[in-house]
């Protein structure tokens, strides 16, 4: 009872601070993949491999398997390249968490009022 209990919370803490967002709101679309990289989209249930051009909404959730990458551009500019079995999560249109995996980030300047807000296991970071 207690794992089933841990589970729901974690699946509630994953879609807390989402929106109600048409398609049209992405934050950001896929660049290029290489190997396995899958896309759980803000309100399912199924991973479905990704696609060059896939738009990404807050809630979306990216990760690659075992030897693939995905590079990531967001709509300022901003590139994020995540190495194998890395887990990202966009949660609004201003914050992403990191679950996992080695991810890089070249971020564009923004000012403090728009910053780009990182959410690792460990901490907060803004760029």
């Amino acid at each position: 009872m207690r794992l089933v209990f841990v589970l729901f919370l974690s699946l509630a803490s994953l879609f807390a601070d989402v929106n109600n967002l048409s398609e049209s709101d992405h934050i950001a679309k896929i660049i290029k993949f290489d190997g396995i990289v899958k896309s759980l989209k803000y309100g399912t249930i199924k991973k479905l491999q990704v696609k060059e051009g896939e738009r990404l909404n807050p809630g979306d959730i990216v990760m690659t398997y075992r030897q693939a990458s995905v590079m990531l551009e967001l709509l300022d500019g901003s590139r994020i390249v995540l190495d194998e079995k890395a887990i990202l999560r966009f949660a609004q249109a201003d914050m992403i968490q990191q679950r996992g995996g080695a991810i890089y980030y070249d971020i564009v300047k923004r000012d403090a009022k728009n910053s780009l807000k990182v959410r690792t296991p460990l901490c907060y970071y803004w760029c």
